[in-house]
């Protein structure tokens, strides 16, 4: 069995997440991965010879990467490089590959990522909200209340969608 264990550094309360591997036989744990990065999701290979995991190791700036791990030791080797969340992955049945979901960003976004002023900028939003009701857009409330959130949104939307 293979889990992740949290860990926080007293200094700075960061946390971190490493992997462990409990032996089914007699449930003795030991540690897997170790270091100062957040290793998670991890799958056996059908044949239970190496884990692939997700890891942050690579660059705590972007997002976790698929890495492959052999079970009898050794380093953990980085298997993708993508531009994007991914968000699950699974062995095929032979265990020669493996499939993720990916959740991609939009260019803008990865356009302000890469750009330090840009980063800082972020995007206006504003809170339309009314005493005493609540602050979706809802079928609850007075209709006039609705209308001005809605308009609201659509301002919103003309500033910041359209092309």
């Amino acid at each position: 069995m293979i889990y992740t264990v949290q860990r926080v550094e007293r200094k700075t309360e960061n946390k971190y997440t490493n992997l462990w591997v409990a032996l089914t036989v007699n449930g003795e744990a030991r540690q897997f991965t170790a270091g100062d990065q957040h290793d998670g999701s991890a799958r056996w290979s059908p044949d239970g010879k190496r884990i692939a995991f997700l890891s942050d190791r690579g660059d705590k700036e972007k997002p976790a990467q698929i890495y492959l791990i052999p079970f009898s030791g050794g380093e953990a080797q980085r298997l993708t490089q993508i531009e994007g969340e991914i968000d699950g992955m699974s062995w095929s049945s032979d265990g020669r590959q493996i499939v993720c979901t990916v959740r991609k960003k939009d260019a803008e976004v990865l356009e302000r990522e890469k750009d330090e002023q840009k980063k800082k900028l972020g995007v206006d939003c504003e809170m339309v909200r009314f005493p005493d009701e609540f602050h979706g857009l809802s079928r609850t409330g007075r209709t006039d209340r609705k209308i001005v959130r809605l308009n609201h949104i659509l301002r919103w939307f003309d500033k910041y969608l359209k092309a």
